[in-house]
């Protein structure tokens, strides 16, 4: 359980962590996803100017357990449940899947050389797009599918009040004089800003 994995002291994460990590680094070698799995890695995120971590989650089946999805946090909150191939889609999303494998409409798609780029604009309101390229070879075109599920995730995102693709983090790198006139009511920015997602 994220939740609970999260709430957890140091120690007791090392306690519980071991066989968590080797699951994971297992699922990253047949996915290609990285979760925010190692205490670094979740401390590093906490210092951002958009307080995201995603965590897998998993479902106990007897003596065994499989992955089932994630779970994304903000300020150690959870905010939202994500399905396997939502969560996949998330990683392309959010850069942490650069070659992988990805489920789409219950079809499996080899992906390579992945490369996303986000950019912004603020004048009325906040305009953010995001550029996917990527080799993706499988029986089918998932690429309109892989858009839509991160438009889908974006509205969604809006609703709920966090920004989970992490945006705010780009505005502060890109920008910081704005990132600075905005922080402070960034959340009433987001909700109603746009997101154009294209995938070549």
């Amino acid at each position: 359980n994220p939740e609970e994995l999260l709430s957890c002291k140091a120690i007791a994460s090392v306690a519980v962590g071991y066989d968590i990590v080797d699951s994971l680094d297992r699922q990253k070698g047949y996915s290609g996803v990285g979760f925010e799995n190692r205490f670094y890695e979740v401390e590093k995120a906490r210092r951002n100017a958009v307080n995201i971590i995603s965590l897998p989650k998993y479902t106990v089946k007897g003596e065994s357990y499989e992955y089932s999805g994630a779970v994304i946090f903000k300020n150690d909150a959870p905010v939202l449940e994500i399905n396997p191939e939502q969560s996949l889609i998330y990683a392309i999303a959010t850069k942490k899947l650069k070659n992988g494998t990805a489920l789409v409409d219950n079809k499996e798609y080899k992906i390579t050389d992945t490369k996303t780029k986000q950019g912004f604009s603020l004048d009325k309101r906040l305009e953010i797009n995001m550029n996917i390229n990527a080799t993706i070879s499988g029986d089918g075109k998932p690429k309109p599918q892989i858009a839509a599920v991160i438009s889908e995730l974006f509205m969604k995102s809006r609703l709920i009040g966090a920004d989970i693709f992490m945006f705010g983090n780009m505005i502060k790198r890109k920008n910081p004089k704005l990132w600075a006139e905005i922080e402070h009511n960034y959340y009433d920015v987001y909700k109603n800003s746009h997101l154009a997602v294209t995938v070549k």
